[in-house]
């Protein structure tokens, strides 16, 4: 199952529209302020959850009243975020994939919490995608295969999650490594770019974020 979570950061309408109509997933849950965007956009969410303290009342209650939505409820001084709760939920549904939007914009804190729960996904087995109009943000551990068919943009970064990456191999990008090794702290590996049909990034220990980027 494919499931989609909306989150109450920036969103880009047309691009949040277009990604969803190409991308068709099977279970759509609307974190907080997430509500804001499916209102928006006439998208009815299989679920809402949250404490329901930054969306708008009357988008709350309209959702509220819609039959067929799974409602969660929580206080607002909790041990998780709103985004958070959603992927333990999409988890427990089974999700076979998580892509998420809104999960990006001016709370940097938010920002980097929200990468961090692409490692409680990655940790399940289940694939996992942060999207903006700008960026594409996903964790390899191991390998991962990138084809420039499917290229976000112009520029592919890698950064340690962890704090060292071992045995990082890159092939077939303008910038390669054969058995580096990358530590936080510096920015070895940002803006990289695509320069073969395909590209493979190896990580044999440790934890990376890639990020596709287009300006």
């Amino acid at each position: 199952m494919k499931t989609l979570i909306v989150g109450g950061g920036t969103i880009e309408d047309d691009f949040a529209r277009e990604y969803i109509d190409r991308w068709k997933p099977d279970y759509v849950i609307a974190a907080d302020r997430g509500m804001e965007f499916c209102y928006r956009a006439g998208q009815i969410p299989d679920c809402i959850i949250g404490d329901y303290d930054s969306v708008r009342p009357e988008v709350y209650h309209y959702f509220r009243e819609k039959s067929g939505i799974e409602r969660h409820s929580y206080p607002a001084e909790k041990d998780d975020t709103d985004s958070g709760l959603a992927v333990e939920l999409a988890i427990e549904k089974k999700s076979s994939a998580i892509h998420m939007i809104g999960m990006t914009g001016t709370r940097i804190d938010h920002m980097l919490g929200n990468i961090q729960l692409l490692r409680r996904i990655l940790e399940q087995g289940i694939e996992g995608r942060i999207l903006d109009s700008h960026n594409r943000i996903r964790l390899v551990q191991g390998t991962e295969t990138l084809q420039k068919e499917d290229a976000f943009g112009s520029y592919v970064s890698l950064l340690p999650l962890t704090e060292t990456l071992e045995g990082v191999t890159l092939t077939g990008f303008k910038y390669s490594l054969k058995d580096a090794v990358m530590r936080g702290g510096n920015t070895l590996g940002i803006s990289n770019e695509l320069v073969e049909e395909s590209a493979c990034i190896v990580v044999q220990k440790g934890i990376g974020i890639v990020i596709e980027s287009r300006d």
